[in-house]
């Protein structure tokens, strides 16, 4: 195993390898969702694939603290305010490249640093 690096040649050498944006790695991958902790897609952020686990019961040190997002790629997200996907709850979704949302009050439930558990829905 440790020759493997010295026989593999470099990925941008390779004819037909090259860069691809967020987005476009986002619809080949199946998505992502983005939280940000601003507004407008501004200050820290985290981001969720649809690659990864289906399922994130608590956002941990992210709890409470997701003001805007982002859906990348052909999927459907649901958020809760509870952890352990408890509470209210809102589906995010939406085309290839949607643009940054702000979370707001949808129905009854005001989502804007109110996010605790997420989950893709195939």
């Amino acid at each position: 195993m440790p020759n493997i690096n010295k026989k593999s040649p470099c990925f941008q050498n390779v004819a037909g390898v090259q860069d691809i944006s967020h987005e476009s790695a986002a619809a080949c991958s199946g998505g992502t969702l983005i939280l940000f902790d601003g507004t407008n897609g501004t200050g820290e952020s985290r981001t969720y694939t649809a690659g990864g686990p289906q399922s994130i019961g608590t956002l941990l040190s992210f709890n409470n603290r997701a003001s805007s997002f982002q859906v990348a790629g052909n999927n459907t997200w649901r958020v809760y305010s509870g952890q352990q996907f408890s509470g209210a709850s809102v589906i995010l979704g939406g085309p290839v490249g949607q643009g940054v949302t702000n979370f707001g009050f949808v129905g009854f439930t005001n989502f804007n640093n109110n996010v605790e558990s997420v989950r893709r829905i195939p």
